[in-house]
Order: structure tokens, then sequence, then C-alpha cells
């Protein structure tokens, strides 16, 4: 892509492999093992902005509603999904797109019996691949919840940069503030950096 050329290159939520894992479109299949993992475990979404999912049918109208959207190939939205079993262990998925300033935000979550693997640095090295080099990104953004440093983590590793806190960022459930941490990676960052690609293996 030429510099100051606006135009991405959008394909969607296509299939792409990590030496563990496979991204993929979420499936109807999926609901059970995604409310048992993470949906519905208060550890893992205490620093989410949603609440745990009441029961598998919520999880699996997410689901549903998400499957309603992949044709759209603005849409990007992962399963993450252990290779040797097949089953979904996290997500991963773009949000806030900005066509005109090439940019957008990206969200994870993992189940919290598979953290301090790695899985969530494999799978989220492997999208920013696809973001810069595919689709033609310039700027990749992440918050996290300033109390869950094991994401910030996961970002440092990547090669993200940390820009700042937001303070006072938003309400908790009990009427406490929490800061939300800002890191974000450039297309030179990115291209400047030696990556192994593992798409579509």
């Amino acid at each position: 892509m030429k510099n100051g050329e606006n135009v991405l290159h959008h394909v969607g939520t296509m299939r792409l492999a990590t030496p563990r894992l496979f991204l993929r479109r979420f499936e109807v299949r999926d609901a059970q093992d995604m409310f048992d993992r993470w949906a519905s475990r208060e550890e893992v979404t205490r620093h989410l902005p949603w609440q745990p999912h009441a029961g598998v049918e919520v999880t699996r109208g997410r689901i549903e509603a998400w499957q309603e959207q992949y044709a759209d190939k603005r849409v990007y939205h992962w399963a993450v999904a252990q290779k040797e079993t097949g089953r979904a262990i996290g997500s991963i998925s773009v949000q806030a797109m900005r066509e005109a300033n090439r940019s957008c935000e990206i969200g994870y979550c993992l189940g919290n019996a598979f953290w301090n693997n790695g899985y969530m640095t494999e799978a989220l090295r492997t999208v920013l691949e696809l973001l810069f080099e595919t689709v033609g990104l310039h700027r990749v953004q992440a918050l996290y919840h300033a109390g869950n440093p094991a994401s910030g983590r996961v970002l440092q590793k990547v090669g993200m940069t940390h820009e700042g806190t937001l303070r006072d960022f938003g309400r908790q459930a009990d009427g406490g503030w929490y800061s939300m941490c800002v890191y974000s990676i450039l297309e030179s960052e990115w291209v400047g950096t030696t990556h192994v690609s593992v798409r579509g293996s």
C-alpha cells in the first residue's frame, strides 16, 4: 500500500493458523466451550466490559449474532481453537475500525485454564500480520483494564508500545472507578521487525 492511501483490503474473518492454534469463525457448536471456559467465569470477565453469561443460551445467541455478521468482510472475530482438539479456548476480534485513519482497536479473551501458556501472544501476532500486511492498517491499538497486568504483557510481547493510562475511564459494577492502559503498534514498527509467517498453514 502506498503512503497516504486510505483504501483497506478487507478479507473478513478468514481462517488463520499458528504452530498450536487455529483462528476460525465461531460455530454454534462452540457455545458450550465458550460458556464453560470463559463466558461464564467471573475470574475471566471481571476485567471485561460485559457481565458473565447467565446460561449457555446467552452464549449461543451471541455466536448466532456473530455468524450473521461474517458476511461483512470488514468483520474480524475469531474463535481461538487448539489444533490438537479443535475446541475453542478464547476469542480475538477487531473493534472500532477507522477506515479513514487506517486504524483499529483489538480485543481478546482467553479461558483461565489456558493462561500463562503463550496462546494469546501467538494468536495476536498472526492477527497483526494479517491486519498490517494484508488489510493495510497503519495503526493497531489495544486498551486493557489496569487491574489486569497480564494482558499488558501479551501486548508487550508482540511489540506494542505503552502510550499511557486513561484514568478513571469507567465505572465498575460496584460503583468504583477503573482505569485503562493504552498500547499501540504502527505499520512501520511491525514491518521493521522480523516475524515468521504462519498464516494459512
